[in-house]
């Protein structure tokens, strides 16, 4: 079964109380998701599997460990791009190093100056747009958005 789970604390978490009528016929916002989430991937990635259907749920971060996984690959990729862009606090330092352990074999040679820039005196991310950051790896291929 493959399925995405989705943080119930996030904007999109409200979807999962919502539903659509379509022709007389209810359909939930997680399954609209699913249908979303799965034509982005034949576009994206066809040769990625498809995800079940209702494929898409909306769970607690402290009941689901693809949640929490996310989480801390978000945190901890997000602080390895503030290292690369300049000074930042000890605690990111160390998220970054740890990451950079972790990935070290797979991590891109990215030029993230140009894409982005650490501003203020809370050294915080200034991006146009989103920031996408690959990993890439000889048998997969993932993608972390932040």
């Amino acid at each position: 079964m493959l399925r995405l789970e989705i943080d119930q604390d996030t904007e999109t978490a409200r979807f999962a109380s919502q539903s659509v009528v379509v022709r007389g016929k209810a359909f939930s916002g997680p399954y609209l998701l699913s249908i979303l989430a799965d034509g982005y991937r034949k576009q994206q990635f066809p040769q990625a599997p498809q995800l079940d259907r209702p494929g898409i749920t909306i769970v607690s971060s402290a009941d689901s460990l693809l949640v929490q996984a996310a989480d801390v690959l978000g945190n901890f990729s997000l602080n390895y791009l503030f290292r690369k862009l300049g000074p930042t606090t000890h605690g990111r330092s160390v998220k970054a190093q740890v990451f950079e352990e972790v990935f070290r074999d797979v991590l891109p040679c990215t030029q993230f100056g140009k894409l982005c820039q650490l501003s203020g005196p809370e050294l915080e991310l200034r991006a146009q747009g989103a920031l996408t950051f690959v990993v890439d790896h000889p048998f997969d291929r993932a993608v972390v958005v932040s």
